[in-house]
């Protein structure tokens, strides 16, 4: 199956950040090694340094596989850098939102390439206690079995996909315990669900665990009702990762607290 053919191919691909990842190294570089060729004087070693460094860049965004994973830290950090460069610039002409949107479907493709003919062996899904329904009083954070299966959010799918398809599932309510619980389990592949904000403080956290991020719809403002496109989080699961063994326990809820 390829990547294309999933049902997540909304969520990947992004000519806009691939510009900027990819097109400002390679004119780094084109402008450097000309500097370099026509200067004479000193300054001539420090655009021959840029040129290299523009080279790095390059081809650290550029990196697929095994080659991703292996460096996968330090390709997140020079991700991240680009990221923080332009957020104020998009910010400022209030399409923040979109940049970001961005920067997670050209991470999805990166992690998506690397996992989709070799799946992950040890896969944590990572999701918010706001996507059940804000009035619903099934104590899903004590039991998440126990929810009502009314079909008014995610969970009744969560749980009935967590048992049938022994998915390794963590519910929280504080971003600092999903992190927590992600260096304890330490897996290969994270498939979190969140909203952009948290998603891309996530990634910062944890920067040398691959991830693909499925953001949240917030109709009703932050923490409240929130959404997400469930064949999306399906899909992902299905392409990229290993059925689990039916002998481990498949659902851990992290209550506040």
């Amino acid at each position: 199956m390829t990547v294309e053919s999933s049902g997540i191919q909304t969520l990947i691909g992004s000519r806009l950040f691939r510009v900027l990842r990819l097109g400002i190294p390679f004119s780094s570089l084109v402008a450097s090694l000309y500097l370099f060729v026509v200067t004479q004087d000193n300054y001539a070693s420090w655009f021959l340094i840029l040129s290299i460094i523009s080279i790095i860049l390059m081809e650290l965004g550029m990196r697929e596989g095994d080659r991703y994973i292996a460096s996968h830290s330090s390709v997140m950090r020079v991700d991240l850098f680009f990221v923080d460069i332009f957020r104020p610039f998009f910010k400022l002409i209030k399409n923040e939102e979109t940049f970001l949107m961005s920067f997670f479907k050209w991470n999805n493709e990166k992690v998506s390439r690397s996992f989709v003919n070799t799946k992950s062996r040890k896969t944590l899904l990572l999701l918010p206690h706001c996507i059940q329904w804000s009035n619903c009083t099934a104590p899903i954070l004590e039991e998440m079995s126990s929810c009502y299966n009314c079909g008014l959010c995610h969970i009744e799918n969560l749980v009935e996909d967590s048992v049938q398809k022994q998915w390794n599932v963590r519910i929280t309510n504080r971003s600092y315990k999903a992190y927590i619980e992600a260096k304890k389990s330490n897996p290969d592949l994270i498939v979190a669900v969140s909203c952009t904000d948290r998603l891309l403080k996530g990634v910062r956290k944890l920067s040398s665990y691959p991830s693909f991020l499925i953001p949240l719809e917030l109709p009703f403002g932050m923490c409240v009702d929130a959404t997400f496109n469930y064949n999306h989080l399906s899909s992902a699961m299905s392409l990229l990762a290993h059925r689990r063994e039916a002998n481990k326990p498949a659902i851990k809820i992290l209550k506040h607290g």
